[in-house]
């Protein structure tokens, strides 16, 4: 007993003496000499000591783990009242708005991005639909390692709209990703009642740099649409629980079920469904919960019995990568993740001094906001749902995590960085000047879209690259022979971090050709497998130069 109390004492005075240097720094004239600091130390690092992109990301890991460090310690002392936001109707659809027009602006140029990688297996395949067929294709398009009929059916739908214009795709993935920022400003705002902290968390969500590839992405619509239905349906879900409307549990569940049919990572809804009950909704309630554990039971079994099997990627030793958990897992899931959902500026795109500046920059603002914010009691209990939020979701695809400098798979955090998006809204809510609360937010978000801007030129990059490869194949080779095999040399599978007909090579060529009978893939590729049966073709070899003024060159031909 001497003991506990002993301890209870030294945590109060520790306790104490947080508060207090918080309530010092939280003054502008000591927060900004604070914050520049930061800035000016990390900059000096990452320019003299961190010189390549994984030093840099190494850096970033570490500022993560502070910041998540300082934000447990912060939930353990915080005291505080509850900070004055405005609450007008007026305000709330004022900023809403504004989220949608930066969403906007910053993504406005995907539009005229051209299909790149995977986005022509999916145009092929819709080319090629028999309608009588419909459910078959959706279901087993491709079993038996996913099962996701309501991505394809978007994509189905989008093909029937647009045919072979991309800036129709991109246009639905935009939508996509406005419908996900109102759901979350729709959220946080009935979990908290506060449309200050529901318009940092959208603000701060409709920039995240990481987004990138899901939203420029055509093939990355699952990850858009699991998220959109999965956030609009916890809103449905919150909204019965305090209306009390069948019709609302109804519709949460159906939103649920499409989701999961949407992309995996939905399977978590009952897990964080069970987390809002627990952390964000008063005198919790376990049995509504039970229905979206026997949905997504139901959903599984189904995905069993069409896929016979439990389907997802295969590990190069033949099993499911899904099930192989050890330590890189942990790294994964607690550490790369909720780094590069935080801080993913892409390092391989030039030049590099932009990505120090933004690091150095963003990582200071952060670790300013994680050291003096003090969040209320009821803020802490959302900062603790959001940082459960940051790790399930991306459970079902932990072995996708390991995300490097150029953020190539980055897609799978999406969902996970609505969680990111909470916290640093939580954050921003423990300023106690309404002045230096607004000046953090504008700058943070001013960053965050630099950040964005810098990552989408790799895609605006690597996708011209890829639609100045299909011209200047056209040009050397105008009307391959019947049968033709075109074996593509030191052909890139990624591009600054973007993937570069990783897939759809051949997909590609067939419709650019209008044909169906040209074989194309990369001799790295290239398996004994693979020719096993195959008759005699007429070989064209075809060398990558490089990025340059010209691409690809022809080395010889074989009859």
């Amino acid at each position: 007993m001497p003991s506990n109390s002993a301890f209870r004492l030294s945590w109060a005075a520790l306790a104490g003496v947080l508060q207090r240097e918080r309530t010092l720094l939280q003054e502008p004239s000591r927060f900004i000499p604070l914050a520049l600091g930061s800035a000016l130390l990390l900059g000096m690092l990452l320019t003299f000591v961190a010189r390549t992109p994984r030093g840099r990301l190494n850096v970033s890991e570490l500022v993560t783990a502070l910041l998540y460090i300082s934000v447990i310690l912060g939930i353990r002392t915080s005291k505080m009242d509850e900070v004055r936001v405005l609450g007008t109707t007026q305000s709330r659809r004022s900023w809403l708005l504004l989220a949608w027009i930066m969403g906007a602006a910053v993504y406005a140029s995907t539009l005229s991005l051209p299909f790149i990688s995977d986005d022509f297996v999916y145009l092929f395949r819709n080319h090629g639909l028999d309608l009588r067929d419909l459910w078959p294709t959706l279901a087993l398009q491709e079993a038996p390692t996913f099962f996701r009929p309501v991505g394809y059916a978007s994509l189905l739908f989008d093909f029937r709209l647009w045919h072979d214009a991309p800036a129709g795709y991109h246009a639905m993935n935009l939508l996509l990703h406005g419908a996900c920022i109102a759901g979350l400003f729709c959220l946080v705002r009935r979990l908290c009642s506060e449309s200050e902290t529901a318009s940092a968390a959208a603000l701060i969500f409709c920039v995240l740099p990481i987004h990138v590839e899901a939203v420029a992405w055509i093939a990355a619509r699952f990850d858009l649409l699991a998220t959109c239905l999965s956030l609009w349906s916890i809103v449905l879900y919150v909204r019965y629980r305090s209306e009390g409307r069948f019709r609302l549990y109804a519709g949460a569940l159906a939103l649920c079920g499409l989701a999961i049919f949407s992309k995996e990572s939905a399977y978590v809804m009952p897990a964080l469904v069970l987390t809002v009950e627990l952390w964000a909704l008063p005198q919790r309630r376990i049995k509504p919960v039970l229905g979206f554990v026997g949905l997504a039971a139901a959903a599984f079994v189904l995905r069993w019995i069409i896929l016979s099997g439990i389907g997802g990627y295969a590990s190069p030793d033949g099993n499911r990568s899904a099930l192989q958990i050890g330590p890189k897992t942990l790294e994964g899931l607690l550490l790369r993740g909720p780094t590069q959902m935080l801080l993913g500026f892409n390092g391989l795109q030039p030049p590099p001094w932009e990505t120090i500046g933004l690091v150095s920059l963003t990582s200071a603002l952060f670790l300013a906001l994680a050291a003096i914010a003090r969040p209320s009691r009821g803020r802490s209990k959302l900062i603790v749902l959001a940082l459960t939020w940051i790790i399930l979701p991306n459970v079902p695809a932990h072995f996708l995590l390991l995300i490097g400098s150029g953020l190539t798979n980055s897609r799978v955090l999406y969902f996970a960085s609505a969680g990111v998006a909470i916290l640093v809204a939580c954050l921003l809510s423990g300023l106690r000047h309404a002045r230096l609360r607004r000046i953090c937010t504008g700058l943070l978000v001013l960053l965050l879209a630099l950040g964005l801007v810098h990552n989408l030129r790799a895609w605006h990059w690597s996708s011209t690259l890829s639609e100045r490869l299909l011209v200047e194949l056209k040009q050397l080779e105008p009307s391959p022979p019947q049968d033709t095999e075109l074996r593509f040399h030191h052909l890139p599978g990624t591009v600054r971090g973007v993937f570069f007909f990783h897939e759809g090579l051949q997909d590609a060529i067939n419709l650019a050709y209008g044909r169906t009978d040209i074989r194309a893939y990369r001799v790295s590729d290239l398996r004994l497998e693979d020719t096993a049966g195959a008759g005699p073709r007429n070989a064209i070899e075809i060398e990558w130069r490089g990025e340059g003024n010209r691409l690809i060159e022809r080395i010889h031909n074989q009859p």
